[in-house]
């Protein structure tokens, strides 16, 4: 998983409103609505970024405590955004 590059499927439209993002997928007329670290996770699938890099900054973005399995939780994010059709995993 960790060599993972995440990238974002074109044509997603994304704004931020209020603290969350939400994400249109024209394709399938979806709405995603993501919390602040599923955003900061979204912002880093570029396509250059792996699995450890996405930890790292969200470690220093949100201070996260070495308990929290943020691996896990990233990867529940991603699976989530492929499932919903945003993101080439």
């Amino acid at each position: 998983m960790a060599t993972i590059q995440p990238l974002q499927k074109s044509g997603i439209i994304s704004r931020k409103i209020g603290r969350e993002n939400m994400l249109y997928n024209p394709e399938n007329k979806s709405v995603l609505v993501l919390n602040a670290s599923a955003a900061l996770v979204w912002g880093m699938c570029d396509g250059r970024h792996t699995i450890p890099d996405i930890k790292r900054n969200l470690e220093t973005a949100c201070l996260v405590p070495e308990a929290v399995n943020l691996e896990s939780d990233i990867g529940e994010i991603l699976q989530e955004l492929t499932k919903s059709g945003v993101l080439f995993c």
